[in-house]
């Protein structure tokens, strides 16, 4: 009897999850970038599918509803910055730089990531005045950078004119983002979110804090 062939279900099954994965960062590019332009409520469906050229059906099937591709660009944020934070024990500036560069470094990348993602969190920040839940992945991601950063830089925190330098650079992120989060959110100026003075104004408010 001859050997049956082999199945090409495997192959296939790889390409059409391919085709998939690469239709849904199509339609969460676009997302992301009609939803800074005009706001969350004011984009439909069908605007994201245009700007992604893929089916609207494509759209349901793959986030169920907006609500649900809303949660994807939020959970995608979130995946990014847990893997930089992640990799901060991989920067080697941490134990050698001055501590005001690398808080110059961690505003800089603080306000790239906002600026990438401000119309998701613009709509994350306006919709927690109703539903705190909506902002709680975030208040953890800021926690967890400040665990993180305090424990990189280890012995180097006694550099921090302060009495409890854990207590002060938890502190001084919690500025960074505060400050960086009204910003996103009521623009009351001076300083707008993609003004490139920006950094260099928080980072000089965190290390005037820090005694840097």
């Amino acid at each position: 009897m001859p050997e049956p062939l082999p199945s090409p279900a495997p192959a296939m099954r790889r390409a059409s999850q391919a085709r998939a994965r690469d239709k849904q960062e199509k339609l969460l590019g676009a997302a992301l970038t009609l939803v800074a332009e005009r706001g969350f409520e004011d984009v439909k469906m069908s605007d994201i599918t245009a700007r992604a050229d893929c089916a609207v059906g494509t759209a349901y099937y793959l986030f169920g509803n907006k609500e649900g591709l809303f949660r994807a660009l939020k959970e995608r944020f979130t995946e990014e910055m847990n893997t930089k934070i992640d990799a901060l024990g991989e920067r080697p500036e941490l134990a050698t730089a001055p501590l005001a560069d690398v808080m110059g470094e961690i505003v800089y990348a603080i306000l790239a990531d906002l600026r990438a993602n401000e119309g998701v969190l613009r709509a994350a920040l306006a919709r927690s005045a109703n539903a705190p839940d909506e902002w709680l992945s975030f208040r953890d991601l800021v926690q967890r950078l400040q665990h993180r950063l305090a424990g990189e830089l280890g012995p180097r925190l006694k550099e921090i004119a302060h009495p409890d330098p854990r207590l002060a650079l938890g502190f001084a992120l919690q500025l960074i983002f505060s400050t960086a989060a009204n910003t996103l959110l009521n623009d009351p100026g001076p300083l707008h979110l993609h003004d490139s003075a920006l950094e260099r104004e928080l980072t000089r408010m965190a290390c005037a804090y820090l005694g840097l």
